[in-house]
């Protein structure tokens, strides 16, 4: 596909979800998405064992050919906004991960550090913090990998479902807007 496509894919334990987007006037629309349940551990092994010769489903990413953002759920995630010194992004960079340090349960070798700059000025700097357990990570990932993905950087599905609604005009210039997104086991609410 055109460098004008990204695809965003969400995988939980049970299902994954995907969507590329692509540029059309100047705003995302969505190309192709899908949604399938991944089997149980055990029918896994099964079909790895199967050698009946009989022809399998195509690969449900078969049709992905540009690199993907893997986006976790929040419930993979330590969320933070931090008003932090206004300094340059190598500095800001090693403040993020000073602080994430300080909060997190797990010791900061073990977590995949990432930061978003909100408002900047003169003095101070908002900045949205996320943090994971790099296995967690790492689990989702094999299985993109498995399936031929190049994984091009990794995201909140929460954010990245704000964001392409704050592209795509879908929300409101001035007031509040809130976000709520239900599944199965979880509420997801941005404001």
């Amino acid at each position: 596909m055109a460098k004008d496509t990204a695809t965003g894919i969400l995988v939980t334990p049970e299902v994954v979800e995907w969507t590329t987007l692509r540029q059309s006037r100047g705003r995302p629309e969505s190309a192709a998405e899908g949604r399938f349940v991944l089997p149980p551990p055990a029918d896994l092994e099964a079909d790895a064992a199967d050698d009946s010769g009989e022809a399998k489903e195509p690969a449900p990413f078969a049709r992905v050919k540009s690199p993907v953002v893997l986006a976790l759920p929040s419930t993979q995630l330590l969320l933070r906004i931090l008003e932090l010194p206004a300094v340059d992004d190598d500095e800001l960079a090693g403040m993020v991960e000073l602080q994430v340090d300080k909060f997190s349960p797990f010791p900061i070798d073990q977590m995949v550090v990432s930061h978003e700059v909100l408002a900047r000025d003169a003095n101070d700097c908002t900045v949205l913090v996320a943090a994971a357990k790099e296995s967690a990570v790492d689990v989702a990932r094999e299985t993109l990998v498995q399936e031929g993905l190049r994984i091009e950087r990794v995201d909140a599905a929460l954010m990245g479902r704000w964001t392409s609604l704050v592209a795509s005009g879908e929300l409101a210039v001035t007031g509040r807007e809130a976000l709520v997104i239900v599944t199965d086991d979880t509420v997801e609410m941005l404001t």
